[in-house]
């Protein structure tokens, strides 16, 4: 007979709401340590077929959770405490929001009573993460009628479901009465009742009936009719195939222009954050029809280039149904979802539109080398140049927000691995922790490009690295302080520019990171950056985290930027 006593009641409730999210495909659960969670941590520990995090710091939490979710298309569960802990998972919460990545937040409350009365950490917590949920609930109270119990695991089903389908982060809030504490014997019984749950319990929603997607008779006239065709993708939410972009421009001959990663280098164009700053460049490769998915593309050079241009039509295939149309000049939105294009009407059309993109691209590698090379001093296009070529295909890399984010289209030369960013909000906030979730649910080895003020913004990430069971490396390039803000005119307010914006910092970070038992390799110069071999570094790491800081020419670094934008065809 099941004790339903008040020690067991709030315990119960939430071994039955963690069961359901687990029969659901719940996989990973991320706990921040607190008293009223602890009917939800204790539910979540009772579930041995579920992967526990335990992240002390619940910001790097939620982006840990965020990693997971871009790695796996799957939404990792959230547990935290009451009071300003739940408001430490806003950020996160916006970029998943905003980026199209399932995440759950199941969020401890004081019960009603404590409410308005000055009680210690209690706060009010319905609707705190604002519209950025895409579900929302608070469950009140736990109660064992058989009523409640269904309701119960409903809503389970309806959160995990929405998270998924609907590309976003759900809320659940719980308020537990005191006692909290479930007895050792009641824990003991739940534990093993869960052992007997099938290991890979079948997804719950619904999959989806149309395989592929189809073009109507004017977008495939238009599509067929083209000379000048090009494909632009920015960040796709989880779970959307770059592959099946790729194909379709292999039936159109036309170039890619992507920051999510290459599937067939034949028809991607590296190099184009370099050459489309030039207004000459971009009237010579001006398209007639652009075909852009997922969000916004970084690139300064890229987007400038967009608002000049003229297609007859430039459309927007959404992942997340969210349009994304900074520049005003997208003619259609179409809700697309990720789907094969339907290519059987197509008719082969040879284009020599796709070569002269491949020559731009040659040209400006080469010019792109050579430059670098005159370069005495260490600087951030030296750090993609020599590592980039070296990163094994079976890894993922992350690139940070800021100057990384624009670079990796400005100076690296990508293999096929896929690379990730947090392009929802684009904030520096939480990349570190990013990397790790992407790191612990991929299984695979990573590298993180990062700045010196992201690393620094993030270094409670630090504190979770032993959860790691596959490589991390993180680059740390420091150029001391905000450099993209050179880019902007107020460079210009010599006496204000250093102190309110670019914020030169001397943190140690060596030190800092030595601190924490992580591995780390500093290199100032080019002549220890060529020597710098990532499977040496790996083999003489102490740890799976390990941090590789890159000391380099903040002016010089901006200087070469300048040149490669000035590049003409």
């Amino acid at each position: 007979m099941i004790d339903l006593s008040a020690k067991n009641r709030s315990f119960y409730y939430a071994t039955l709401f963690l069961r359901s999210l687990y029969q659901q495909g719940l996989k990973h659960v991320i706990i921040s340590p607190g008293s009223r969670s602890t009917p939800l941590t204790m539910a979540a520990a009772a579930l041995p077929k579920i992967r526990k995090h335990v992240i002390l710091d619940e910001r790097s939490a939620a982006f840990v959770a965020l990693g997971i979710g871009k790695a796996t298309n799957h939404p990792a569960a959230l547990i935290c405490t009451s009071g300003t802990a739940v408001a430490n998972y806003y950020p996160a919460v916006i970029e998943a929001r905003k980026s199209g990545v399932p995440m759950l937040l199941l969020t401890a409350d004081r019960p009603a009573h404590l409410h308005n009365s000055g009680a210690n950490q209690t706060i009010n917590q319905r609707k705190i993460l604002g519209e950025y949920p895409i579900f929302f609930h608070d469950l009140g109270e736990s109660f064992t009628k058989e009523t409640d119990i269904n309701h119960l695991k409903k809503l389970a089903g309806q959160a995990f479901q929405n998270s998924q389908n609907r590309h976003g982060p759900a809320h659940l809030n719980f308020p537990f009465r005191k006692p909290l504490e479930p007895t050792k014997e009641f824990v003991e019984t739940i534990t093993d009742k869960n052992k007997n749950l099938p290991d890979e319990p079948p997804a719950k929603f619904p999959a989806d009936t149309i395989k592929s997607f189809r073009f109507d008779d004017d977008l495939l006239y238009d599509v067929q009719t083209t000379e000048q065709p090009l494909i632009i993708v920015g960040q796709l939410a989880p779970g959307t195939p770059l592959k099946h972009i790729f194909w379709l421009a292999e039936w159109l001959e036309a170039p890619v222009l992507t920051e999510q990663g290459i599937t067939e280098p034949d028809y991607a164009i590296q190099g184009f954050e370099g050459f489309l700053r030039n207004e000459q460049n971009q009237a010579q490769l001006e398209p007639d029809l652009i075909l852009r998915f997922g969000r916004q593309p970084a690139s300064k050079s890229l987007l400038k280039a967009i608002s000049r241009w003229q297609p007859k039509r430039h459309i927007h295939f959404s992942d997340i149904e969210q349009i994304s149309d900074i520049a005003h000049t997208t003619t259609d939105f179409i809700n697309w979802n990720g789907k094969y294009f339907n290519t059987h009407k197509f008719t082969e059309k040879s284009r020599p539109w796709l070569q002269k993109w491949k020559e731009v691209e040659k040209n400006y590698v080469d010019k792109s080398a050579t430059t670098i090379a005159d370069y005495s001093s260490l600087i951030d296009g030296h750090i993609y140049h020599h590592i980039v070529p070296t990163i094994p295909d079976d890894w993922s890399v992350f690139i940070s927000n800021s100057f990384p984010a624009r670079d990796q289209s400005l100076f690296g030369q990508w293999g096929t691995q896929p690379v990730y960013t947090n392009r929802g909000a684009s904030g520096i906030d939480g990349i570190t922790s990013t990397a790790m979730g992407l790191n612990i649910a991929s299984k695979k080895p990573a590298i993180l490009f990062t700045g010196d003020l992201a690393f620094l913004h993030d270094t409670n990430a630090l504190l979770s690295s032993a959860l790691l069971h596959h490589p991390l490396v993180v680059v740390v390039i420091n150029n001391q302080g905000g450099s993209i803000f050179r880019m902007l005119p107020i460079a210009d307010h010599k006496e204000h520019f250093g102190k309110y914006f670019e914020t030169p910092q001397q943190a140690d970070i060596i030190s800092l990171v030595k601190s924490y038992g992580i591995s780390t390799r500093y290199i100032d110069a080019i002549d220890e950056m060529k020597n710098f071999d990532l499977q040496e570094h790996l083999s003489q790491s102490e740890s799976m985290l390990s941090v590789v800081e890159c000391k380099t020419d903040a002016d010089a670094s901006m200087q070469l930027r300048n040149q490669l934008w000035n590049f003409q065809i």
